[in-house]
């Protein structure tokens, strides 16, 4: 589930997988649920402690789709973010790259004139293309609303990055699974051009072993 509810279809059982978007689930799917599983820890513990039937099951990755992949010229860039612009969501992670005097590729919708010239490189990429411009990116960056930033949601581009070999920066947030906290570049809004700065110099502070590790731990088989 992400942003909106799926209806319960009368006389089969329901479970749901919250993965985003907490401050718009409901009490009623709650109780409508035979269980919920909660892509935080933190706030599935919340829920837990209410009484209801929820457990832990953070986001993955696909494996079959994000691999480390040879880097294609025609999509580098040393800095690429992937994302739609939304009006109750301006992607200040954005804001802050323009910042830098680093080049940003930005993919994504609803970002009509409010990027400089030649930085919007296209609206839409399918799932089974982002491998490749991962991999050509020196740093792909990842940002959560606030509701997944409060709640702890780690949200699986991150996943999908560290599964392809990429550096990826992301906010910090006390709800990161600690297997992965150390290969994650995190940043806030005061420290976030120092970061970036040392994410290009550095690269994937793991690189290959966490990728095998997450395509091996993190992966919707793993899930499953």
């Amino acid at each position: 589930r992400g942003g909106q509810r799926f209806n319960k279809i009368p006389g089969r059982p329901l479970f749901i997988w919250l993965i985003s978007q907490s401050d718009t689930f409901t009490p009623s799917e709650l109780a409508e649920a035979e269980h919920v599983f909660v892509a935080s820890k933190t706030y599935a513990e919340e829920l837990a402690a209410e009484g209801h039937g929820v457990s832990y099951l953070p986001q993955c990755t696909d494996r079959s789709i994000f691999f480390p992949a040879r880097m294609k010229a025609d999509l580098a860039t040393e800095l690429l973010f992937v994302g739609n612009r939304r009006s109750w969501f301006k992607r200040p992670v954005v804001e802050m790259a323009l910042a830098t005097p680093r080049e940003l590729s930005v993919w994504g919708r609803g970002w009509d004139d409010d990027l400089p010239a030649g930085v919007q490189r296209g609206s839409f990429i399918a799932n089974s293309d982002l491998v490749h411009h991962y991999a050509s990116a020196n740093v792909v960056l990842n940002d959560h609303t606030p509701a997944m930033l409060h709640n702890e949601f780690l949200s699986n581009r991150s996943y999908d990055v560290l599964a392809s070999g990429r550096p990826v920066l992301t906010e910090e947030m006390a709800g990161i699974p600690e297997d992965l906290r150390d290969g994650l570049w995190l940043y806030r809004s005061d420290t976030f051009a120092d970061v970036v700065e040392n994410a290009l110099a550095v690269g994937h502070p793991r690189g290959a072993d966490l990728s095998a590790h997450v395509r091996r731990e993190h992966s919707f088989d793993a899930r499953a």
